[in-house]
């Protein structure tokens, strides 16, 4: 951390207090933001600068959101922004940015590969859901619904899209081109249907191992509600199973995988519930996952955000669709198990 970095990052802190005592340090950031260790009096904070975007909206949104889930009476944590002195929960930081200040929850990231991980993880997400279902914002989300595929980045227009798709589709990349206009074309068929039978609310719509906190196996946080908006309730579910479906063994789901996708399921079940149409939905909505994070960070390419395209998203979506065009059933077959409706104890 450069001398200037570290001053910036003192000047946004003291608009939370007067304390010289501020003491900074780096950790390693997530795929989104800039974020580092903050401490003063004995105590440990986590300032978080927002680098997708400074749209004053969406942090308010967030921490609106955040605010009404401190009443949930959830097991788990959920990030608390502070107020600065002036009262507000963020502040502009002077260079086009925006910072936030939080408290520390103690834990550390979740395993992909600990069944026990898998399951806690999939209760609380449960358990999360079920309490987005019930909070309320006098105003809309800045964030659009996953399936609205043209506003996911306001540089990834459809005439640009069409553009690059022709041009990394020219080599090895024109099956991945070629199936993602495909997918492109079936979301926009099934989306009506969608719309009649699949539940709508508040989702998280980023939980991954990296943004849940655990303390052995006892889940003691989700973080990084950056992106929450009203959409498809079984997304929430879709987003965290997509961790294990990337777990590959000669282009195939792995054993280890298909254990972690039954271990969270089952901890799912304890918490939550899916309708049959949601279930069957659920393949094409982890698809739909890796086709929105394909268009958000070639929109970050194309902002500077991000030094490689998206060229290694487009070919890891065109493997998870082939992966769950061949075991689509199994999916359905062990959701229907530990989470339908019709299974509830």
């Amino acid at each position: 951390m450069t001398g200037n970095e570290k001053e910036r990052l003192l000047s946004i802190l003291r608009r939370y207090g007067n304390h010289e005592s501020w003491v900074v340090s780096e950790i390693e950031n997530g795929l989104n933001n800039t974020t580092r260790f903050a401490r003063h009096g004995g105590q440990d904070y986590v300032l978080r600068i927002y680098e997708n975007h400074a749209d004053h909206n969406k942090v308010a949104y967030e921490h609106e959101v955040l605010r009404q889930l401190q009443n949930a009476d959830l097991s788990f944590a959920v990030p608390v922004p502070l107020a600065t002195k002036d009262g507000t929960t963020y502040i502009d930081t002077g260079d086009g940015k925006l910072a936030a200040l939080f408290q520390y929850i103690e834990g550390g990231r979740a395993e992909l590969t600990l069944f026990a991980h898998a399951r806690t993880t999939g209760q609380a997400t449960g358990e999360l859901v079920t309490a987005l279902e019930r909070v309320t914002v006098p105003w809309p989300p800045s964030y659009t619904p996953y399936y609205n595929l043209d506003a996911i980045h306001p540089l990834v227009t459809r005439k640009k899209l069409d553009v690059w798709l022709s041009q990394v589709g020219k080599g090895e990349l024109e099956p991945a081109a070629i199936g993602f206009r495909e997918e492109m074309a079936l979301l926009e068929a099934r989306l009506p249907d969608w719309l009649k039978r699949l539940p709508q609310q508040h989702v998280h719509s980023d939980i991954v191992c990296d943004n849940v906190l655990m303390l052995q196996d006892r889940v003691t946080a989700i973080l990084d509600f950056e992106f929450v908006m009203i959409d498809f309730r079984a997304l929430e579910l879709a987003v965290l199973l997509y961790e294990w479906v990337d777990l590959t063994e000669n282009g195939m789901i792995s054993d280890l995988a298909w254990e972690a996708i039954r271990a969270c399921l089952e901890g799912y079940g304890r918490s939550a519930t899916l309708t049959a149409a949601e279930i069957e939905a659920l393949p094409h909505l982890i698809v739909l996952r890796c086709m929105v994070l394909t268009l958000h960070f070639l929109g970050r390419y194309w902002s500077g955000l991000e030094q490689e395209d998206a060229s290694r998203y487009l070919m890891d979506f065109a493997q998870t669709r082939s992966r769950l065009q061949q075991h689509r059933p199994d999916l359905i077959k062990l959701a229907e198990q530990y989470i339908g409706t019709e299974n509830r104890g």
